[in-house]
């Protein structure tokens, strides 16, 4: 081995790869003469034994990292297959070194016609990889959806897929990047056989999360999943099942019933498997699924049970070192502050908490942002970890949203469900997942609501708009491709503000519970709240959006229920607001009341 040289090594490597013989002292003898040679490999070499590194699994940054300065010193002078096939390896050991990962990124989108072009394979594996190392710019995607277009039809089923994952996981298209995806769509309907069932997952996730695709594709899914041999050689994975509920769901459709057969087959199985062992499952999705059943009425005893005895083995093991049942008072923080979180009432399972206004809260599926906060001010989720962790476990664990239960807005005020221990949280997401949990706001918005709109629900689909140059992330109608999502009108009185201006005091009731719903479902009948500037407009006499969560109600085990005043800031705003008839002033007295019920 001392003796190889570079094209040598690269065939032994490329060798052992191909029929995966993992012989570890040879690989550790090539590993150790590769990082020797480094600066001599030709760029072939590099590339086929970044290759067969990672295909072997041969993991180690001090090797990663002399195979990148190798590749830096040669950049320019890589194939593009040699490029794609470099960047694979790096993307499949989740090596993320920003500088060369940049590198490769700005060479594919330098990349002209004068040079040999990227074929299909290169151009998928490219993709998969700049998108797992965080590294698909705006320039690099556009770039790369030019290159792809005219290649589409040549891509491999797995190629389609993945290329659609990235899409997905970009959650953005441009023009070129949406003619991809609808190019995707048109050559997979048709060869759906063709795809493993992960591969369907990832067209269905992408499809989905971007609404890239018409009904032909999900129409010719939902008979493939009906097939017997739709499975192949693979196991069934809970998670992809729940990851194509959720998609069927999110595009506005019920899942196929085979669907529903394989998700109750999937947690049979998991469960069986699973048993005294610690496999783990993502319970997103799971709680996803689930509420996706709900909401079309699929959702059998069976498979709830089933899913409950998933969730409760997952926590058992977490609970065991979880000793305390209360909060003690020297934990609590500040309590009876309204300018501070703290404990308002609590159980053995559970504690509401006051979130005051200006506190940012992170959790689930937005904690890349809910689109309202500035990344500098307060977060309860700290506040939770300073005040709880050192009695809590589940106070410190981020994957477990540390014990939160639901978000609220920045700048909305008012009570938060914190779970102490694994099982609550578990069975308190399942509740708020079976949109089991009562949650009642009052708000102020510009103009007269109608009052026949009292005891009616708002029922207008949502879709979310990411953050981009166009603004902050957002909500808006969604149409046929929205979520349902639904909002129940309580109350309604009609005031005037201090300039003559018409505003509405309204008491809402959530039955689902989307980013800005209660935003958007007003400000979709006409009706923004005061002082929403991304709704509506801002307010000079009320310095933050007048909403707050006034009631809450949970049952884990026992329930725990509890109505919230206004806090001083929204009472001086109502105060200033002159009711029009007998019912508005009873409603505002009943508000400026500390006991309101």
């Amino acid at each position: 081995m001392p003796s190889c040289r570079g094209q040598e090594l690269s065939a032994i490597a490329w060798a052992f790869a191909t029929w995966q013989v993992h012989d570890v002292p040879l690989m550790s003898a090539v590993v150790e003469r590769t990082t020797s040679l480094a600066s001599k490999l030709s760029c072939q070499d590099i590339a086929n034994l970044g290759w067969a590194f990672a295909k072997l699994l041969a993991e180690g940054d001090e090797l990663n990292d002399v195979m990148s300065a190798a590749v830096m010193q040669k950049l320019g002078r890589f194939t593009s297959r040699e490029l794609a096939s470099i960047a694979w390896a790096f993307a499949t050991q989740l090596y993320e070194n920003q500088q060369v990962t940049r590198a490769i990124a700005e060479a594919c989108s330098q990349w002209t016609q004068e040079r040999e072009v990227f074929g299909a394979q290169s151009l998928s594996n490219l993709f998969w990889s700049l998108t797992r190392l965080r590294m698909m710019e705006k320039i690099v995607l556009e770039k790369m959806a030019d290159m792809t277009l005219p290649k589409i039809v040549e891509f491999s089923p797995q190629a389609l897929a993945n290329t659609a994952w990235s899409f997905g996981t970009l959650a953005t298209l441009g023009p070129s990047g949406a003619s991809v995806m609808t190019a995707i769509g048109e050559v997979a309907s048709p060869t759906l056989s063709g795809f493993s069932f992960q591969g369907l997952c990832n067209l269905a996730w992408s499809f989905a999360t971007v609404a890239a695709v018409g009904s032909g594709f999900w129409d010719g899914l939902g008979k493939r999943l009906s097939e017997p041999e739709v499975l192949g050689d693979a196991d069934l994975q809970l998670n992809q099942v729940a990851t194509l509920a959720w998609s069927f769901s999110s595009i506005g459709r019920p899942p196929p019933s085979a669907l529903v057969h394989l998700l109750k087959q999937a947690m049979e199985q998991h469960q069986a498997v699973s048993d005294g062992v610690d496999v783990q499952v993502d319970v997103e999705m799971i709680l996803r699924s689930l509420h996706v059943l709900n909401i079309h009425g699929m959702l059998s005893s069976e498979i709830l049970g089933l899913a409950r005895s998933l969730l409760q083995q997952m926590a058992r093991e977490k609970d065991s070192r979880s000793a305390r049942s209360h909060v003690p008072p020297e934990a609590a923080g500040s309590f009876g502050k309204e300018e501070h979180p703290h404990v308002v009432i609590q159980n053995e399972q559970l504690c509401f908490l006051w979130k005051p206004k200006g506190w940012s809260m992170s959790v689930g599926k937005d904690r890349e942002g809910s689109g309202d906060t500035t990344g500098s001010e307060q977060t309860l989720e700290t506040w939770i970890q300073d005040h709880f962790g050192d009695i809590f476990p589940i106070a410190k664990d981020a994957d477990a949203q540390h014990g939160l239960l639901h978000r609220l807005d920045r700048d909305t005020s008012g009570l938060v469900a914190w779970a102490k221990t694994y099982d609550a949280y578990y069975e308190g997401r399942l509740q708020f997942s079976l949109q089991r949990v009562l949650k009642r706001y009052v708000c102020v918005c510009h103009g007269h609501v109608p009052t026949d709109l009292i005891g009616c629900f708002i029922r207008t689909s949502l879709r979310i708009i990411p953050a981009g140059p166009e603004g902050p992330k957002r909500c808006i109608p969604g149409g046929d491709s929205g979520l349902p999502s639904k909002t129940l009108v309580l109350d309604v009185t009609h005031f005037t503000s201090p300039d003559g201006a018409a505003l509405s005091l309204v008491e809402v009731e959530l039955h689902s519970g989307r980013l800005h719903q209660i935003r958007v479902h007003l400000s979709s009948e006409g009706f923004p709240l005061l002082g929403d500037p991304l709704y509506g407009e801002g307010s000079v006499w009320c310095s933050r959006i007048f909403l707050h969560a006034a009631f809450l109600s949970l049952t884990v085990g026992l329930t725990l229920a509890h109505y919230c005043p206004l806090p001083a800031d929204l009472k001086s705003v109502l105060l200033e607001m002159k009711p029009l008839s007998r019912l508005a002033k009873v409603a505002k007295e009943k508000w400026l009341d500390k006991r309101v019920s």
